[in-house]
């Protein structure tokens, strides 16, 4: 069986306990109200309700359980579910989110081309919908949006696509739009702007051709000196193939960003696997992530890929958000998932 190799270093250790037992005063008035209890994702009541959703994703109202709680995949099948009965509403992309909740926002936005991907798989010509037409429309809006607020803009053949595409949703039957929405899913790398078309950045590459993944960081950790914004720019994935086929000897920072936490792109669809995956990095540093997040879709699809991968766990200020204890039960989860069992292999000090 493959496994994965777990570090957790000693000032991990020394900020947990510091976090448990420092008085919220010390810590300001923002530090205490972050404090508050946190959602025990492992309590009797949310196990069972996710166990239900899982079986019949419609039942989550009747459950009490917030959408937020739902895990990717779950989220995912959970937009099937009701696209199928003809509520669109989880289509709909909170891009303010980006902002201050990434996380959450990311994982949104991967649930729904998870789901939108796997309903274009299935070639079934969308039978069972109870509106196809109004299922479309709304799907393409969707990618429309996504790709509207992408970090790239578009080409100028970008743009005819784009608005071609836009300007024929109304007068379209559902042929033409379920072609659209697979366009749109899948766009041309031709449709975006290409990074080295700026002779400035070529030349930048040309002395120091490394990338970092991510800017900014989602956690804040304490003991970091980065001084990075939380608002979170992913390096997108059409620059990355362009860069890779420039530089033969291209490669990833792996420190000042969280990539494996933080990278998602929205338009291709691409985590850190995707990443991991081009240019066969096999040990990573991140402050740990939440159950049922892109970083954890990213581990599973990891562990079937790669024979070993060396993960350094340090600590962060994500941990005041939720509470040490679920920080922890957070960790114990990459762990299982990463060994199987709640074993450690690697201890760095």
């Amino acid at each position: 069986m493959r496994k994965i190799k777990i570090e957790l270093t000693a000032v991990f250790l020394i900020n947990v306990l510091i976090a448990a037992y420092i008085p919220p005063a010390y810590a300001g008035k923002e530090a205490a109200a972050a404090l508050s209890p946190a959602i025990n994702i492992n309590s009797p009541f949310i196990q069972n309700s996710l166990s239900v959703i899982a079986q019949d994703p419609q039942k989550l109202d009747d459950c009490g359980l917030g959408l937020e709680e739902l895990s990717l995949a779950e989220r995912s099948r959970l937009i099937v579910a009701r696209c199928e009965n003809g509520d669109y509403r989880l289509l709909s992309v909170d891009f303010e989110k980006r902002k201050f909740d990434y996380q959450q926002h990311i994982k949104e936005v991967a649930a729904i081309n998870d789901a939108l991907n796997r309903i274009i798989g299935e070639k079934s010509g969308l039978r069972g919908f109870k509106d196809k037409s109004g299922f479309l429309k709304a799907a393409i809006a969707t990618r429309l949006s996504i790709i509207e607020n992408y970090s790239v803009h578009l080409s100028e053949y970008g743009n005819v696509m784009f608005n071609q595409i836009k300007s024929g949703i109304a007068m379209s039957g559902d042929d033409e739009l379920l072609v659209a929405l697979e366009r749109l899913c899948d766009p041309s790398r031709e449709w975006f702007s290409g990074m080295l078309s700026d002779k400035a950045a070529a030349a930048i590459f040309e002395t120091s051709p490394d990338i970092i993944l991510t800017w900014g960081c989602s956690t804040q950790c304490d003991h970091c000196n980065g001084a990075s914004i939380i608002r979170i720019t992913s390096f997108p994935w059409p620059w990355i193939e362009e860069l890779s086929r420039q530089f033969e000897d291209l490669s990833v920072m792996l420190f000042r960003n969280d990539f494996f936490r933080d990278y998602y792109d929205p338009v291709f669809h691409k985590d850190a696997y995707d990443v991991m995956e081009k240019f066969y990095i096999t040990e990573l540093n991140t402050s740990g992530f939440a159950p049922g997040s892109v970083a954890e879709n990213a581990l599973k699809r990891s562990k079937d890929r790669f024979g070993i991968v060396k993960i350094s766990i340090a600590p962060s200020a994500w941990m005041r958000k939720i509470g040490t204890e679920n920080y922890i039960r957070y960790l114990l989860n990459v762990i299982n998932l990463a060994e199987g069992a709640r074993k450690i292999l690697g201890f760095k000090v």
